[in-house]
């Protein structure tokens, strides 16, 4: 699961730290925000899957995305629709 939804941080501290939206309501575009992801097997460490916000060349890959179909993976987004997306850059393909 996108580590940015519904997430909680300090849960054993109550009251637990929120992090993003909590709620659909609270989402900007459902049907441009993804909640599950096929995840490589290698990269499965924890329980939700870890997205870098940045854009530029440095950023962070620490969950990567499967290479099951053809290269690319399955998602599903908020607004219950699943797309399949081929990745196109190669660090997204660990060996």
């Amino acid at each position: 699961m996108n580590c940015h939804i519904g997430a909680l941080i300090y849960c054993f501290s109550p009251p637990p730290t929120l992090v993003g939206p909590q709620r659909l309501t609270e989402l900007r575009d459902s049907s441009h925000q993804f909640i599950f992801i096929e995840e490589h097997p290698d990269s499965i460490g924890f329980v939700s899957f870890w997205v870098d916000e940045g854009l530029d060349p440095d950023a962070k890959i620490a969950s990567y995305p499967a290479g099951y179909h053809d290269s690319g993976a399955n998602l599903s987004f908020a607004d219950g629709h699943v797309e399949y997306h081929r990745w196109q850059d190669a660090r997204t393909l660990p060996p």
